[in-house]
């Protein structure tokens, strides 16, 4: 009996263990589809972790554990400190909490909702939870919480979307062109040619309705020709009315049109436009449109004002890309062939010295039109914006003199500058667009002035005529070729250089003073100028700013780009620098460049190694990381969050720079809303890099 009785026993345990195995298939079955499954008793806050996927987020907190129980508030805390991105986090932490998951059982119901991740190493970003009370007695209070991937249903909904946004778009503009239509044909007729049918079509604001007046087309028309037409016209109308013989007429072309004068002694114009047509090509719908053409001849003129002035702007942004063309094939040329020299030189220490020099001069040179012609484009677009702050006029004008000191990065000579009369030092302007203003105007006077002449600025104090501000004038003078009263008139075109021999070897795009007058337009001020061909030139700006207040503060007296080359290399020398970068290229010439100020540097091939990277290094490690934008996996915006999220003081702290070809205002934004410090664009300029380090090392995040 007793050995019985373990056997059955032994029989007894056999089967539960069968059960439990058979079980757990099932429910693997059944979850096939979600990467995560947890079920969660409401009453002990405990989480029975039955399923994880190997690539996901979750099995990186929960260390690859696949049968744990855990305290489920403590885990969904941490899953979303490290991986959700600060805009979802709020309303997955709701989703997920003991209190939500207890509505859900409540309602006894299936609950879904959805969120967005940081990439797992999957690739997965979106993902769908699904919660689903357990039935039973011992069930009441536990529910199963599951997760699985949709990035293939998020797709296929935003493609949706953008072609429903594509259809809304083709509507609105359908509607905005036949509200146009409208405004220049007074009549227009929708004709269905199959049934003899129309649709009067009239328009009101910006979209078109139908007017209700329909009915037989051939027999409307043929009252509005003996209503409305003169009897010498009424026989050549009726004819081309004749619907019958429309498709035929029609079957080559897609509009034909007919002139007539009607009772009153007005002339009009009638024109029938295919619409429709069917599979064999036969037309079924056609547009009558009616106008009046009594005032041709004062249309005429306009036209031919207006072609005039559209052939006169596109000679002159012919002549500009042709100059541009040649401008940019200039340093291109320079650039390759002092290249080719420099590996012939390479056993010459001092000719190859002078070949690089070279090269470096004809990159600056290609970036400086890139920029010019950006500047233009952001003006186009109306992207350019001020950003004016409480600013000290005499730690301005000292910035200037530094940055003019600055031998081969400006190419400016200035043989005096005088400050002086300045009553009220700090002024509410944009420093940046301001120094854009002078330093455009001191290039300019540099590059047309002999080595032995003279180029000047002044910059003074004098009296407003508005309350609360105070004028600041500033003068650039030179000694130079001056300029013809011809040209002064048309200087500021975006699209205008002076014609002349003289100036014929002088490098540049021709924008500076465009960009120049609208930066000092936007800024509310005035220019300008005083020239005479052979005797120089003088260009005279001024803005009425506002005095600043007592309780306002000045702006920092060393900004990053006013750091010398030096100081920024000793403040840099043994800082240890993440890169972010995909390009094998980009990466060895970046820290190559470092490494000779004395910057150490890792590599990091895209976002998602930087910020894992930035992870697993112990406090401190990292002095600063540089950032690009677009790589693979996940973007230098993304990756930024996520070193931000992690959340100690470390990740609060160290300095991030976007180091980037993305170099709109848009991009910038981008880049400080996702918590980096600062944005540079490429190309790479160690000085210019060097010197961000080095301010931002002194100036860390509070």
């Amino acid at each position: 009996m007793g050995n019985a009785s373990v056997n059955e026993s032994e029989a007894s345990g056999d089967g539960l263990l069968a059960s439990l195995y058979r079980d757990r298939r099932v429910l693997e079955s059944l979850t096939a589809d979600f990467t995560a499954v947890y079920i969660i008793d409401l009453d002990t806050g405990m989480a029975e972790v039955m399923k994880v996927g190997q690539d996901t987020n979750a099995s990186v907190l929960l260390g690859g554990s696949a049968t744990a129980r855990v305290d489920w508030a403590d885990v969904a805390a941490r899953y979303i400190q490290s991986f959700i991105p600060q805009k979802e986090r709020a309303a997955l932490t709701s989703a997920i909490s003991l209190v939500s998951l207890g509505a859900a059982v409540a309602g006894g119901e299936r609950t879904t909702f959805r969120y967005e991740a940081f990439p797992n190493k999957a690739g997965h970003r979106f993902f769908e939870g699904q919660i689903v009370p357990l039935a039973g007695d011992d069930a009441s209070r536990r529910v199963l919480l599951g997760f699985r991937y949709i990035d293939p249903i998020v797709e296929e909904e935003r493609i949706r979307e953008a072609r429903l946004k594509v259809l809304l778009q083709e509507q609105r503009l359908s509607n905005e062109i036949l509200s146009a239509i409208s405004k220049i044909y007074f009549m227009i007729y929708h004709i269905d040619l199959s049934e003899d049918f129309y649709e009067e079509i009239s328009s009101y604001g910006d979209a078109h309705r139908l007017t209700g007046d329909a009915g037989r087309a051939s027999k409307k028309l043929l009252e509005l020709a003996e209503a409305l037409v003169d009897d010498d016209y009424q026989e050549a109308v009726i004819t081309f009315f004749n619907l019958q013989t429309l498709p035929a007429r029609l079957a080559s072309c897609e509009n034909i049109a007919i002139e007539y004068l009607i009772r009153d002694g007005n002339w009009h114009t009638a024109r029938f436009i295919a619409r429709r047509r069917d599979d064999a090509g036969t037309l079924t719908h056609v547009l009558l449109v009616t106008s009046s053409i009594s005032d041709a001849p004062r249309r005429e003129e306009k036209l031919t004002i207006i072609a005039q002035s559209e052939r006169a702007a596109n000679e002159a942004k012919t002549d500009f890309l042709s100059r541009m063309a040649h401008d940019i094939r200039t340093p291109m040329n320079a650039i390759q062939g002092f290249n080719e020299l420099a590996k012939k030189d390479a056993g010459d220490p001092a000719k190859l010295s002078e070949d690089l020099e070279r090269v470096s001069e004809g990159c600056k040179l290609l970036t400086q039109i890139v920029n010019d012609v950006l500047e233009i484009a952001r003006i186009e677009k109306g992207a350019m914006d001020l950003h004016a702050e409480p600013t000290s006029v005499r730690e301005f004008f000292g910035s200037l003199e530094r940055l003019s000191e600055l031998k081969g990065e400006n190419d400016i000579r200035i043989t005096k500058l005088d400050l002086h009369d300045v009553q009220h030092d700090v002024l509410v302007f944009d420093p940046l667009r301001l120094r854009q203003v002078v330093m455009n105007l001191l290039s300019n006077a540099s590059k047309y002035t002999p080595l032995d002449g003279r180029v000047e600025l002044e910059m003074f104090e004098g009296a407003s005529t508005r309350k609360g501000c105070a004028r600041l004038v500033a003068k650039v003078s030179d000694t130079g070729r001056g300029m013809s009263p011809e040209f002064m008139q048309r200087m500021y075109n975006r699209f205008e250089r002076e014609h002349d021999t003289r100036v014929s070897a002088i490098r540049g795009s021709g924008l500076g003073l465009s960009i120049v007058k609208e930066v000092v337009d936007l800024m509310g001020g005035t220019i300008t100028c005083q020239s005479e061909v052979g005797e120089g030139t003088r260009f005279t700006v001024t803005f009425d700013f506002p005095i600043a207040g007592p309780s306002e503060t000045k702006k920092p007296e060393a900004p990053a780009e006013e750091l010398s080359l030096e100081e920024a290399k000793e403040v840099c020398r043994g800082l240890r620098v993440l890169i972010a970068e995909d390009n094998d290229l980009n990466y060895e010439l970046e820290s190559t460049l470092l490494g000779v100020a004395g910057v150490t540097c890792e590599r990091a091939v895209d976002g998602f190694v930087a910020q894992a990277m930035f992870s697993a290094s112990p406090d401190g490690y990292y002095d600063a990381i540089l950032m690009d934008m677009q790589m693979p996996k996940m973007t230098g915006i993304e990756s930024a969050r996520a070193v931000r999220a992690v959340g100690t003081n470390y990740a609060r702290r160290i300095p991030i720079i976007a180091l980037t070809a993305n170099a709109f205002k848009r991009d910038r934004k981008a880049c400080l809303e996702a918590g980096m410090d600062a944005h540079l664009a490429k190309p790479f300029n160690a000085a210019i890099v060097l010197r961000t380090l080095a301010h931002l090392a002194s100036h860390p995040r509070e």
